[in-house]
């Protein structure tokens, strides 16, 4: 049986602590563009969504578009799919294919204002945004919006106290539009970051790095964010179980921008700090689009005794591939509907079994003392994804 509305979704559970009210769901379009519009349904307390796009294909066919979306503060993203296949009166779920269609973003400006963009993987459909209005709302239902992020955007430089283990540490993350950090840590290497990167399941005793991820909570005492950070290993890079949290508080000054918790349970580490990163360490290349995004990057796979070459490959319409060479160990995609702040997203499935829960999160490309890189950051649910990969010159 293919699935249909019961999609599995993208499993991006940073996003996953942010919720919508369920009074932003139904009916939405364009005035100006009558004849098309959406329908907007919210699922696990107004964690995840799903959005139906009623539009037409370029010969002016309808098309409906499903979207698979989650919650990343007022916003609702995830990828699209243009189901097709199964034939009326026979409804048999077995002639249902649903090739993916893009990335759509849904960003609220208050319950009854909103734009939409879309980055379509068909270059037939071209990429763009347009405002869109609630056409109608269900009186019983409540709708008051999270409010409005004020955490700054951009790259910020993390140094953690090495606790028991003696080892300075350093990490280096990006804070999006929403408010949530991305962030990895890896040996401090003069005034860079060096990484291990490592995408995935792997093997006891490899060399990994950290992923961060954390999500606005409320406001707190002073001014400041209350804020939920979870520090996630890779697959059994670690016999604590993967995953640990911690809450810490984000203050927003005259002076700066700087984030301070407490450390996490079950790590061996101290307390980590989070400030504004400075140029010396990394500057953020912004912005962002296709085709400075599309080529070839290589990175490393570090094992406890030797290192394994590997490339990502990003085509221009965002198709990406990771593995060795020709064969792909993980396919998906990356796309910039946020590139003019310098921000990507990002899905990874690994190809070998489809089974497993899709890597997602975000990433971005920055200038350091090791050249330009692309870093990707994110999580499956349950494991961690840190990746930095430097471009090939010349290749495709």
């Amino acid at each position: 049986m293919k699935p249909w509305l019961f999609l599995p979704l993208a499993l991006c559970a940073a996003g996953a602590q942010a919720a919508l009210p369920e009074g932003i769901a139904g009916p939405w379009y364009n005035p100006a563009q009558s004849g098309h519009g959406l329908t907007l349904s919210l699922a696990d307390r107004g964690s995840r969504g799903v959005v139906l796009w009623h539009v037409y294909d370029p010969d002016g066919a309808p098309l409906t578009l499903y979207v698979d979306a989650v919650v990343e503060g007022r916003d609702l993203v995830g990828p699209a799919y243009a189901p097709r296949g199964m034939r009326f009166g026979e409804f048999d779920p077995d002639d249902i294919e649903l090739p993916e269609w893009g990335t759509v973003r849904i960003r609220f400006d208050d319950c009854d204002h909103a734009t939409l963009s879309w980055d379509a993987i068909d270059p037939d459909y071209a990429d763009g945004e347009m405002p869109i209005d609630r056409l109608a709302r269900i009186d019983t239902l409540d709708c008051v919006l999270p409010p409005p992020n004020t955490i700054p955007s951009g790259l910020y430089l993390g140094s953690i106290d090495p606790g028991h283990s003696g080892v300075p540490t350093a990490a280096l993350g990006i804070v999006d539009l929403e408010g949530r950090l991305w962030g990895y840590s890896g040996e401090l290497e003069g005034q860079g970051i060096r990484l291990s990167d490592v995408p995935g399941p792997t093997f006891v005793s490899a060399v990994q790095p950290k992923a961060y991820i954390s999500n606005p909570v409320a406001p707190a005492a002073g001014g400041s964010i209350s804020v939920r950070l979870q520090l996630l290993e890779p697959n059994w890079s670690s016999f604590r179980g993967g995953r640990s949290e911690t809450i810490g508080s984000w203050a927003v000054t005259a002076s700066g921008s700087q984030a301070r918790f407490p450390a996490p349970a079950l790590t061996p580490l101290g307390e980590l700090v989070w400030r504004t990163a400075p140029e010396s360490v990394a500057k953020l290349v912004q912005p962002v689009n296709a085709t400075l995004l599309a080529g070839t990057y290589a990175y490393r796979l570090r094992g406890q005794l030797v290192e394994f070459a590997r490339t990502l490959r990003i085509d221009p319409d965002g198709a990406a591939c990771l593995g060795s060479g020709s064969d792909c160990e993980y396919r998906g995609h990356v796309s910039a509907l946020e590139g003019d702040a310098g921000l990507l997203d990002f899905r990874l499935q690994q190809v070998g079994d489809p089974r497993l829960p899709t890597y997602a999160g975000r990433g971005w490309i920055d200038d350091s003392n090791s050249g330009r890189r692309l870093v990707l950051v994110g999580e499956n649910g349950s494991n961690g994804l840190a990746l930095v990969a430097t471009r090939m010159e010349g290749a495709r």
